[in-house]
């Protein structure tokens, strides 16, 4: 089985989260943060690297390089392997949970 994105369903104040998916997004009212959630936003000052301000890629390929350097996180990703993950970002560009199910799709 596919692991697969999905997102969450209503509002920011009214999030649902999808039949038999995972949260793996930022904190948001009514939702915890995950510990799968990016630390590394897009467009906006990034705490962990001084500020700096990251395009979706750049974001990307540093949240990939978050989870292989903390294999607590990747194997936390693994284990989701074939899971639905659900986060707010719309469906039309790669985001973070697209790293996390292909990080979990290629674990064995």
């Amino acid at each position: 089985m596919t692991t697969t994105r999905v997102r969450v369903e209503g509002d920011l104040y009214h999030g649902r989260i999808p039949a038999a998916a995972v949260y793996v997004g930022r904190q948001a009212p009514g939702l915890r943060r995950s510990p799968l959630a990016n630390p590394h936003p897009v467009g906006k000052p990034c705490r962990r690297c001084d500020g700096a301000v990251h395009t979706l890629a750049e974001s990307l390929q540093r949240y990939r390089d978050h989870l292989t350097a903390n294999p607590g996180l990747l194997a936390l990703a693994q284990g989701l392997r074939g899971r639905r993950l659900a986060c707010w970002c719309p469906l039309d560009k790669p985001r973070h949970a697209d790293v996390i199910a292909e990080l979990a799709d290629a674990a064995t």
